[in-house]
């Protein structure tokens, strides 16, 4: 009897255990469009961050961050036959970039259930010590298929007390999870994902499509590095000078390009008093390498009778008939530049 009143007690006590854990406030996915790579090509992966929790919350993310320690890096794994996994390389978390421009880490704020995605480049060495989304190396490994995963670590940030609330290595939070914060471990991972080292690997071929045919002016200047050609592409999409115009914008240099492996999101807010800036960076590739951009554009109000005095004197210098126009708000493209 003694010993069925401490089994039922230990099941008790087994259950509530688990009551006590709580899900993951955050969690992390690592994704790439390819399993099989050449150990010389540059490997894009991606990042994405996922907010579990019931509100908005912020996070902390790599940005331009180039001292200190590493927010994420790369472990590799080797798998044997019986699915033991051996660790064989883990990025060291000491940062020895180039710190000739000063670098910050970025902010994210997520929804409930929100997800934002982040790049990585392997093997772009032409940016390794510029560009923090650049700056990891494929180790020195034999040809074989292993298992990668992603480490995020942000302690070490400034801002990751306003971020996060550290957890102890039972689950546990000193303030009984009380704060409005995001809730974490020391450190984080992402899934495992299927990586092929090869030697022989060649990438596949690229399929047109509707946003990206074989003759895509975008991809034509990016291959041609006519940067300034692609700045007028896009500013000839974005660029509007009323309400009417906006609506009808071309945003297909959004769309998924051949040439462009990613785009930043917008900011997620800009001052409200007109006239203000918006602005957008962008990885741009060729045969040549990869190049890291970014742009803005200015955002305003058309005073209607100031521009028509404006419009009236330059037509009168011109020797030309004026043009009235009664548009109410712009945006322009300012800024196009490598960074």
């Amino acid at each position: 009897m003694i010993r069925k009143l401490l089994l039922i007690l230990l099941i008790l006590t087994s259950l509530s255990s688990r009551a006590d854990l709580r899900p993951p406030d955050l969690s992390m996915n690592l994704s790439s469009s390819r399993e099989i790579y050449s150990r010389n090509e540059v490997i894009q992966l991606q990042v994405s961050f996922t907010n579990h929790t019931s509100t908005q919350k912020g996070i902390i993310l790599p940005g331009t961050k180039n001292k200190g320690k590493r927010i994420l890096y790369l472990s590799y794994y080797s798998v044997d036959s019986t699915n033991f996994y051996t660790n064989v390389h883990t990025e060291s978390r000491v940062i020895e970039m180039d710190t000739s421009k000063p670098g910050y880490t970025g902010w994210a704020n997520l929804d409930s259930g929100a997800s934002t995605s982040i790049p990585i480049f392997i093997n772009d060495n032409r940016n390794y010590r510029n560009h923090n989304v650049a700056y990891h190396k494929l180790p020195d490994l034999p040809a074989g298929t292993y298992q990668v995963l992603v480490w995020y670590e942000p302690w070490a940030e400034p801002m990751a007390e306003y971020a996060f609330e550290q957890l102890d290595p039972f689950g546990h939070s000193e303030d009984d999870f009380r704060s409005d914060r995001i809730y974490l471990p020391q450190a984080i991972h992402s899934n495992y994902l299927t990586l092929t080292i090869s030697d022989t690997a060649t990438p596949p071929q690229w399929i047109p499509t509707k946003a990206c045919p074989a003759n895509c002016a975008i991809c034509s200047a990016i291959d041609k590095n006519k940067w300034n050609t692609l700045r007028q592409l896009i500013s000839k999409q974005t660029d509007y000078s009323s309400k009417i115009g906006r609506s009808n914008t071309d945003n297909n240099w959004l769309e998924p390009h051949r040439n462009i492996p990613w785009v930043s999101p917008p900011p997620e807010a800009i001052l409200a008093s007109l006239p203000t800036y918006t602005y957008r960076s962008m990885i741009f590739k060729n045969d040549k390498g990869y190049y890291y951009y970014s742009a803005t554009w200015q955002l305003g109000r058309v005073f209607p009778v100031r521009s028509l005095i404006s419009t009236w004197v330059q037509q009168i210098i011109r020797i030309a008939p004026p043009t009235i126009r009664d548009e109410q708000n712009y945006r322009e493209l300012t800024h196009f530049t490598v960074h």
